[in-house]
């Protein structure tokens, strides 16, 4: 919540205090959103790499490889 709250939805058009205001209110925000992006760009390319991984090693246990040899 924030002190702006109030003029979210509205046609109110800040001052320049207030708009220096909004910057300094959205920057850490803004900062922890691109952090998050980063973690879930770094957990999504994770997630690939155990999914190759885990789906190559699956194939091995495929029963068609336990069909004896003629």
């Amino acid at each position: 919540s924030s002190r702006f709250q109030s003029i979210l939805h509205t046609n109110h058009v800040p001052s320049p205090l207030e708009i220096t205001e909004i910057r300094d209110l959205l920057r850490a925000p803004e900062q922890e959103l691109m952090q998050i992006d980063a973690e879930i760009a770094k957990l999504q390319s994770r997630r690939v790499i155990l999914d190759t991984f885990v789906t190559a090693h699956r194939a091995l246990l495929s029963p068609i490889r336990r069909i004896p040899n003629e």
